[in-house]
């Protein structure tokens, strides 16, 4: 047998000039036509927590779309929701329009994760929810017991409030005959108002011819006064009773003007009084006809007329 101890051919030489390519690094992953190299992560992360401003899609290289999610504020949240889903599921896909893929356990991590951070989200809005309802009803609780607190406490001061002192309103007037001290510039005394004759207009007429008779729709009226001077001199009771600030008050009027007449037991009859002294006697007031009751006002003290 023969041997051919003819060379094999030498491998081509390449071009001039030219670069081989690099090798591989020894167990790194062989290149997937399509699939991009953009992080899954960073995308996920991007889409999640800066998805209102864009940031995932300035992150795959697409600028015009990041732009108008930027300036929409992600679409009022709809486009954030949407670009999320689309990572999730791994059809986002890079400025070259390659799939962003996760590898190994990424995606499903990525799902775990979000899931749990929003089930949180709505769990913490559920418990907020009862405690703003509870904060609601403790506030309108208490409103309620602070009005009813308020009301009894008015309802309290009501029956607290001390009865109006005798005497000083019309409404709580002192008894018919109660002695009243006054002291004003006409004079200081005590004086009280006895019985009222209250239709004394044929009295008077009797009295004496002279006195003049009322006018129509009008009468006299007589009541015994008592008064002691309290003063330091001595004075007329008529006159110092008159010029004070006396008057009979009935049904929302006023009559202070005594009647200039004779009258039997006359207080102007009396004389002078002198410090310690005390007269007793009749004085005369022209009324309204219909009027048959009334509260003496003795400067300002209110008395029952009787």
């Amino acid at each position: 047998m023969s041997l051919d101890s003819t060379p094999p051919p030498a491998p081509p030489t390449p071009p001039s000039g030219s670069v081989p390519p690099p090798a591989a690094p020894a167990g790194a992953p062989a290149p997937v036509a399509g699939v991009s190299d953009k992080s899954f992560i960073a995308t996920w992360l991007l889409a999640w927590l800066l998805g209102f401003f864009g940031v995932d899609r300035f992150y795959l290289g697409k600028i015009g779309t990041g732009i108008v999610k930027l300036v929409t504020f992600g679409g009022l949240g709809v486009w954030v929701l949407i670009d999320l889903i689309i990572t999730l599921t791994g059809s986002a896909t890079d400025a070259q329009g390659r799939k962003v893929r996760g590898r190994g356990k990424e995606p499903m991590i990525a799902w775990i994760v979000t899931g749990v951070v929003i089930g949180l989200g709505l769990i913490v809005n559920i418990v907020n929810g009862g405690n703003a309802a509870s904060t609601v009803d403790s506030s309108t609780s208490e409103q309620v017991v602070s009005e009813e607190t308020s009301s009894t406490g008015e309802e309290e001061a009501v029956e607290t409030t001390p009865a109006v002192e005798p005497g000083s309103s019309l409404e709580a007037p002192l008894p018919a005959g109660t002695p009243v001290q006054v002291d004003s510039w006409a004079g200081k005394y005590t004086v009280s108002f006895g019985a009222v004759n209250w239709d004394a207009t044929a009295a008077v007429a009797n009295e004496n011819p002279f006195n003049m008779e009322p006018e129509e729709g009008e009468k006299y009226i007589t009541v015994t006064v008592t008064m002691t001077n309290d003063d330091t001199e001595e004075w007329n009771p008529y006159g110092t009773l008159f010029w004070g600030d006396i008057k009979l008050v009935s049904n929302g009027r006023g009559f202070s003007e005594g009647a200039i007449v004779v009258i039997p037991n006359g207080l102007s009859d009396q004389g002078d009084l002198y410090p310690g002294g005390q007269a007793t006697g009749d004085v005369a007031f022209l009324v309204p006809a219909d009027l048959v009751d009334g509260v003496w006002d003795i400067d300002g003290t209110f008395v029952a007329a009787q």
